[in-house]
């Protein structure tokens, strides 16, 4: 991807930005009994993050995440299926939910459930998947090696000797 240097991009994005977060939270939460949730709050969120790589970098986003895209795509595998669990060590069903108030000053009761919480890992999911895809798809388009580091340990086959290769 690309470094703008356009005052009027890095200006306007700004503020597109934080209002795509804020649109992407009001899908999240606006999910449960309309259509949204976890999968398109996320994917707005995701999106926005990708454009603002645009403005700034890639490598400065990934400094912003602080979490590499995998490990925020992994907790919030654990958070859904820490949701989907739930029933069972209650005594209920697996993915039963349940339902509850939580009282939050200055809002007052708030409904929380674990269909909430399931959506906040299916958003965590979708943010690290859809960032980590991107973002290695802009480092193979710069010429970078997409696959540095961890990464190269974590989803690169090394070969154990040199009896694996053909040598015809």
């Amino acid at each position: 991807m690309f470094e703008s240097h356009s005052l009027i991009f890095r200006m306007g994005y700004l503020v597109v930005f934080f209002i795509s977060q804020l649109l992407a939270v009001y899908l999240f939460l606006r999910g449960h009994n309309l259509p949204g949730g976890g999968f398109i709050g996320g994917l707005v969120s995701a999106l926005a993050l990708v454009v603002l790589s645009f403005d700034i970098g890639v490598a400065r986003v990934k400094a912003l995440l602080r979490f590499d895209p995998f490990l925020i795509a992994a907790v919030g595998l654990g958070v859904a299926i820490a949701s989907a669990l739930a029933g069972p060590f209650v005594g209920g069903f697996f993915m039963q939910h349940f339902n509850g108030e939580v009282e939050i000053p200055f809002v007052g009761n708030t409904p929380l459930g674990t269909p909430l919480v399931f959506d906040a890992g299916v958003f965590l999911v979708v943010v690290g998947v859809f960032t980590k895809i991107a973002f290695a798809l802009s480092d193979a388009a710069s010429g970078k090696d997409p696959l540095q580091g961890v990464d190269a340990r974590r989803y690169v086959q090394t070969l154990e000797s040199g009896d694996d290769v053909d040598a015809s």
